[in-house]
């Protein structure tokens, strides 16, 4: 009796184990599909392909010259054209053609593909420039002048009474008043010390002497003793 139900214990682990497995296996199936439905599809790009530059479709000579000095050479005979490439001193190149004039040589030079156009002065060669074979120059590069505005603006002026503003205008005047507060100027004033002269004591002259004047003399009847004269 024990056995059989150790065995049936057995059976119904085993039988929890596989469910729970099949489902676990089911949830990360359906877990795989949504992220391989939701991960896009790489997409090739295609770029687009460069320009081959073209060759050279004048033949080789047997004309040789060396760069004498650093120079630039241009896609026409004049500096205004662009600039492909800049040769170095004593550089072999071969001359291919020349311009009318003769004062521009187009050159083949190995670090460059194609050719461009070189100043004879800057080329030293042991030939005859008239040996070279005169070949037509390109065209001048043309320059569109474009207009540039230039707009005046007048600064306002400063008045002594308020500034007008136009109708209908918000625009309050924020800038503060500026003082300028002139510094006192102390100038001293040296003191003026004027003496007084000495008071001067005049003697004062003694008044005229009091002379005692005598009474007169009253002269009486004959009574009166005193005599008269």
């Amino acid at each position: 009796m024990n056995d059989t139900k150790q065995v049936v214990r057995q059976m119904m682990v085993i039988l929890f184990v596989g469910i729970a497995a099949t489902s676990t296996c089911y949830y990360v199936l359906q877990i795989t599909k949504e992220l391989t439905r939701l991960t896009p599809t790489p997409t090739t790009t295609e770029f687009p392909t460069q320009t081959p530059i073209p060759t050279p479709t004048l033949p080789d000579t047997n004309l040789q010259a060396v760069v004498k000095d650093d120079g630039n050479c241009y896609s026409g005979t004049n500096p205004l054209y662009n600039i492909l490439a800049t040769i170095p001193q004593y550089q072999p190149v071969m001359i291919i053609r020349r311009n009318d004039a003769g004062d521009w040589l187009l050159i083949r030079w190995k670090n460059l593909i194609g050719d461009c156009w070189f100043e004879a002065f800057r080329l030293d060669y042991d030939f005859d420039i008239n040996e070279v074979l005169v070949t037509s120059t390109p065209a001048p590069p043309t320059f569109t002048p474009t207009a540039t505005l230039f707009v005046a603006v007048k600064s306002p002026t400063r008045s002594d009474g308020p500034n007008p503003q136009p109708p209908g205008s918000n625009l309050t005047n924020t800038s503060p008043p500026t003082n300028t507060s002139l510094p006192p100027t102390n100038t001293p004033v040296p003191p003026t010390n004027t003496p007084i002269p000495p008071p001067t004591n005049t003697p004062i002259p003694p008044s005229s002497t009091n002379t005692p004047v005598p009474p007169p003399t009253v002269c009486t009847p004959p009574n009166n003793p005193i005599k008269c004269p």
